[in-house]
């Protein structure tokens, strides 16, 4: 992550968009899916 300073927010919308993307493949691999 680049953690640049973006109107406050510590990360950029990709990098937001990145940790949902893999939050979500590892809730899904828990699963079993």
């Amino acid at each position: 992550m680049t953690g640049r300073m973006i109107e406050g927010k510590p990360y950029t919308q990709e990098d937001l968009e990145n940790m949902v993307h893999s939050s979500l493949r590892l809730s899904c691999s828990l699963k079993g899916i």
